[in-house]
Parts: C-alpha cells; sequence; structure tokens
C-alpha cells in the first residue's frame, strides 16, 4: 500500500479523499495555488505545496507543477479525483512515466471511454443495445440511469447498485438516488435491473477496465435501455453507492491500484435502503465571485446524512473551478424517509452572501410528481415552464 498521496484536486473531493487516507495512515499532500493556501482541502491534509503563483484553474492543470510537488514531498503516488486532471490522458501517463503510482483510471481506459466508435464497437461485441447517435430520433420521456461496478486487474466486475441521474437543470445533475425510481417502478424493474447489470459488466469487461466504472444508459417507459457510454474512476455520486453498501470506494479504488486483489467487503456487498445526494451549486444565473461569509449546515445524525464540501467562511470562490459547493446526501430504510431528510438539511443550509440553487432544489423535493417517482429527464424544464 501507498505510504504518502499527492492529491491533485482540490476542495470537496481532495478532502474526501484525505479523510480516508487518514484512516489507512496514508499521508497526504495537497497542492493549492494563491487564492486559496486557507481552503478546506488544505486544513484536511497532513502537508501543503504551494504550486503556482497564478489564481484560478490553472494552478491545478499545469502537469509539471503537479509532479514536482510529488517528488519534493516524497509522495509514491498520485490521486486525481474526479474532473480537473482525472481525465487527462496525458497527465495520467506522465505520473507512470515519472515513477509514481496513479490512482485513477489509466491513461489507456481514460483515451478508450473517450472514443465513442471504440465503446460502440465494444457494445456491438458484446449485444449492449447504444442510444441513436445525437441527431436522430430522440429516446421519448427517457430517465437516466447509471451502474456503479468495481473492476478488479483480472477483469473480474461486481455491481454494488445503479442510480437515477434524471433531475438535471442546464445539463447538470441536481438530484441523484439509489436505488433507481425509474427501473423499481417499472412491473418488471428486477428483471430490468438485473439486464442493466449484466449489460454492465459485459461492456466493462470487454474493454478490460479496472477500479470504478459507471456504465451509463437511458431507460424508456417500456423498460428498454440504450447505453451511452462509460466513465472509469471516482464520480461525484459515489456517495450514494456507500451510504446503500457501507463501503469506501476511495479505500478499494486505492487498494487496487496499488495492486491488491478485489476486497472480500465488495464481493459480499449487497445495497439496503434508500440514498438521495442533492447537488447545492451557486446559481447559474448570477455567477458566484468574492468571499463566502456564511456556510452553515444543520447538524447531521451520524449514518443518515453526508455532507461534503470545500467552503467555509472566508473561503474564496473562484469562477473558474467547478460550481459544486456541496454534496449532501440523505440516507434512510426507505425512499420517503430519504427525501423527508434531504429536504430537511437543504432547507437549513445556507450560503451567502452569494446565491445558491436551494430554492430549485426544495422545489423539486417538494413536489409531488418527484415523491411519487414520477418523473423524466424532462421534468425540471418542464416543472419551471409550469407544464407540470
Amino acid at each position: 500500500m501507498f505510504t504518502k498521496i499527492l492529491l491533485a484536486s482540490r476542495g470537496e473531493i481532495a478532502a474526501r479523499v484525505a479523510r480516508t487516507c487518514k484512516r489507512m495512515s496514508i499521508t497526504t499532500v495537497a497542492v493549492h495555488g494563491d487564492a486559496d493556501s486557507d481552503s478546506i482541502h488544505v486544513q484536511a491534509s497532513d502537508e501543503v505545496i504551494a504550486i503556482s503563483t497564478e489564481a484560478g484553474v490553472a494552478s491545478y492543470m499545469t502537469h509539471d507543477a503537479m509532479i514536482d510537488a510529488a517528488k519534493k514531498s516524497g509522495a509514491d503516488a498520485v490521486h486525481p479525483g474526479y474532473g480537473m486532471l482525472a481525465t487527462d490522458v496525458e497527465f495520467a501517463k506522465r505520473v507512470v512515466v515519472e515513477g509514481l503510482s496513479w490512482v485513477g483510471p489509466s491513461a489507456e481506459m481514460l483515451a478508450l471511454c473517450a472514443d465513442d466508435s471504440a465503446v460502440r464497437a465494444a457494445a456491438a461485441e458484446t449485444s449492449v443495445r447504444m442510444a441513436p447517435p445525437k441527431g436522430e430520433e430522440p429516446i421519448p420521456f427517457p430517465r437516466h440511469i447509471e451502474v456503479q461496478l468495481i473492476g478488479d486487474a483480472a477483469f473480474d466486475f461486481v455491481t454494488i447498485g445503479e442510480r437515477e441521474c434524471s433531475l438535471r437543470h442546464h445539463k447538470k445533475r441536481l438530484l441523484a438516488e439509489s436505488p433507481a425510481p425509474g427501473v423499481s417502478a417499472l412491473l418488471n424493474g428486477d428483471y430490468v435491473r438485473e439486464a442493466l447489470n449484466e449489460a454492465a459488466i459485459r461492456l466493462a469487461s470487454t474493454l478490460k477496465l479496472v477500479g470504478p466504472v459507471t456504465v451509463k444508459f437511458l431507460l424508456d417507459p417500456d423498460g428498454v435501455y440504450h447505453c451511452l457510454g462509460v466513465t472509469p474512476g471516482l464520480t461525484p455520486e459515489h456517495a450514494l453507492h456507500e451510504m446503500c453498501t457501507g463501503l469506501d470506494l476511495v479505500e478499494v479504488q486505492m487498494r487496487l491500484a496499488a495492486g491488491e486483489a478485489m476486497p472480500d467487503e465488495v464481493l459480499v456487498a449487497t445495497p439496503t435502503g434508500h440514498a438521495i445526494e442533492a447537488r447545492v451549486a451557486w446559481d447559474d444565473a448570477e455567477p458566484a465571485t468574492g468571499v463566502v461569509e456564511e456556510a452553515r449546515f444543520p447538524p447531521i445524525g451520524a449514518g443518515k446524512v453526508r455532507i461534503e464540501t470545500g467552503f467555509a467562511p472566508g473561503t474564496r470562490i473562484l469562477d473558474s473551478y467547478d460550481d459544486i459547493v456541496a454534496n449532501v446526501t440523505a440516507y434512510t430504510p426507505a425512499r420517503h424517509q430519504s427525501v423527508l431528510t434531504l429536504d430537511r438539511v437543504i432547507a437549513e443550509t445556507a450560503m451567502s452572501p452569494q446565491k445558491t440553487n436551494i430554492p430549485l432544489l426544495r422545489k423539486v423535493l417538494g413536489h409531488e410528481g418527484f415523491r411519487a417517482g414520477q418523473f423524466d429527464a424532462t421534468f425540471v424544464e418542464r416543472m419551471l415552464t409550469q407544464r407540470l
């Protein structure tokens, strides 16, 4: 196992990875630019290195600076989190060439999954139906379903549940939940769920992927599914499956990256209950800038609510970064309880003076259609134009 890891990310995901590393007695090294030297991910890490004099995302995208920081700190591995450098093929190659371990999808995996023709060829080989190319007739009233897999070096996969990510605004996720209401509501829901799992495993195995893998589908009202593509690595929705299974996917990812076999706890993991995650973000209509004066979250019950955030009072907002303020996840035995719990937490959450999407989240969470599980990928748009 690794002894020291450079966190090649920032914000909530860097702090999240640091938390697991601390439990595993792995030293973490945070990097920062001038504008966020006192940010939450810096405070969560054991060591800190300034990597640039530039304010903005360039501080976190410079390959040379990241590699120099890793070597200067004596790190033996680099963890990219998600987003930013996590999908950078050239950086993944560079890390390995420099003699460091890469705790993320390999450069080959990243390039392969980004190649639509390669994914379509693998899907055809394994009889997985792909969604029509853009420009052709769209699938009516689609629901966006993602299957979460874990794969080992032998390309054997375990499914740890599916999630629904149908609710989006301006193409950005608002809410995600597991298990997927769109599957559970079908008369043959159990059959469709098993078919989705099997299709996802066939495709991921053919592509020879390792670690956490997401296979994305569109599901029509009759339960017919079409694959959209494959995303290797951690995603912002990983907390859903951690809460439903009790797994730590960051730990699993690191153990597999270190060459270990599939952990026993993954092999026996069985999802239970229901988890819903809200993506609290800055308001699209008014770009957030300046310094956060208030960042308030309510007290949370252990095991019931999880809040991952990169903001606290005094944190400077850099509009060149991802606009996620926090990922807030509620978990209870039943969906209706999770909806109520998440709505309460979101209602008691406040960020100021900047505006967030909390009013929109609460409008969705309180809508009778959402509470009944009767929604699709067009739901938010129709709700906002008063067609619901």
